[in-house]
């Protein structure tokens, strides 16, 4: 067999079975300890809005955006990292405000999980499949992951609308935040405004009488 015919045989049966039944467990995951999942998310939120504070001390610019940035570099090594950074309406010519790390352990444990049986599958194929064809494989699984730590964030961030630091902040009347990969596309998923607290409690109050 050649190293060609192994990775073939390896990704169309062991990878994508190994694959689909880590995001199956993920999901469950999620539906189980969705409400500690996005608290979590917003306690780091709430650290980045202190610190967003803290740094217009020494400035007088106001935030007009938010990046959250998903790195890509780290899926390699079964790494969740997440770069928020607030910017002024300056941010074209540097005008960055503040910036801060965020992780998720729980999808970084799975991930780790995810990449030991991956290897540990590819050793039948006698050296033919390599570590780096594993890391490729976790590279190709990344929109996947992509999407559930967006999905968490849009909540975090309406849970986070009622920290205190974020009234402290001076920040432009529409906040307009953005997610995407590190250095990549990037869209909206989220504005903060005047009105995002009445729009939180008239959709949370469709949703909790089943009008929608």
């Amino acid at each position: 067999m050649t190293r060609a015919e192994a990775i073939k045989i390896y990704l169309k049966s062991d990878a994508k079975e190994i694959c689909m039944q880590c995001q199956q467990n993920i999901l469950q995951k999620i539906d189980d300890d969705f409400a500690g999942m996005v608290e979590e998310l917003s306690a780091q939120i709430a650290l980045f809005y202190e610190g967003i504070a803290k740094a217009q001390k020494q400035q007088k610019a106001d935030v007009q955006y938010i990046q959250f940035s998903f790195l890509l570099s780290g899926m390699k090594q079964g790494k969740v990292e997440i770069l928020a950074e607030a910017f002024s309406k300056e941010w074209y010519f540097g005008g960055g405000i503040y910036e801060m790390y965020f992780s998720m352990d729980w999808l970084e444990k799975e991930l780790h999980e995810l990449q030991e049986i991956l290897n540990k599958k590819s050793k039948r194929f006698l050296g033919k499949v390599t570590e780096a064809d594993v890391e490729r494989i976790l590279l190709h699984e990344w929109r996947f992951y992509q999407k559930i730590e967006e999905s968490l964030l849009k909540y975090a961030l309406e849970l986070s609308l009622d920290e205190k630091a974020l009234e402290e902040i001076k920040k432009e009347e529409d906040v307009h935040i953005f997610a995407g990969e590190y250095r990549g596309e990037f869209h909206q998923i989220y504005t903060i405004n005047g009105i995002s607290k009445q729009l939180r409690e008239v959709l949370y109050g469709l949703l909790f009488n089943r009008t929608i």
